[in-house]
């Protein structure tokens, strides 16, 4: 069937059933001309609404697959991290109870030897060992910083060790 057929079908059909319910044909043109065309509208508008929600999903479904990929880094990454842990915390117990009143150069002396033990030793470490990466809280060190302590690493992990 053509669009006109199925409008003409559409208009007799309303007309009649206006004419049982005692409507006059004034009402009738206004339901034909007005309604009609506005419900039209509304179809276009929940079609355009639908592909546009779609196309969201599908904008959502690839950036969560992108997600996938940190998920998979971070996981290897901390799982690096746990097997770390057992050299990592010995280097760091060394660090707090003995070094606390040594120079900057001489704890860095003292670690990479300390480090270079744990790996001879089959101990599991850190390559790049830091203090402040092992035993220090972010948001702690920032309140430190923010409250006048230097942001070098030699302040911070004076300020962890004092902890």
């Amino acid at each position: 069937m053509e669009v006109s057929q199925i409008r003409l079908k559409h208009s007799l059909y309303y007309e009649k059933s206006l004419k049982d319910h005692g409507l006059s044909s004034l009402h009738s043109e206004l339901l034909l001309y007005v309604f009609l065309p506005q419900r039209a509208k509304k179809g276009k508008l929940e079609v355009d609404l639908c592909s546009k929600k779609l196309e969201r999903a599908e904008q959502l479904i690839g950036g969560l697959g992108g997600e996938k990929t940190r998920w998979s880094q971070t996981a290897l990454e901390l799982g690096q991290l746990y097997i770390n842990l057992t050299g990592d915390i010995l280097v760091s117990s060394g660090v707090v109870a003995y070094l606390g009143a040594f120079t900057s150069n001489y704890r860095q002396n003292q670690i990479k030897e300390w480090t270079n033990l744990c790996k001879r030793r089959d101990i599991p470490c850190s390559e790049d060992y830091s203090l402040m990466n092992i035993l220090g809280e972010a948001v702690t060190i920032r309140a430190w910083n923010i409250a006048g302590l230097p942001s070098d690493s030699f302040s911070i992990d004076n300020g962890i060790i004092i902890m």
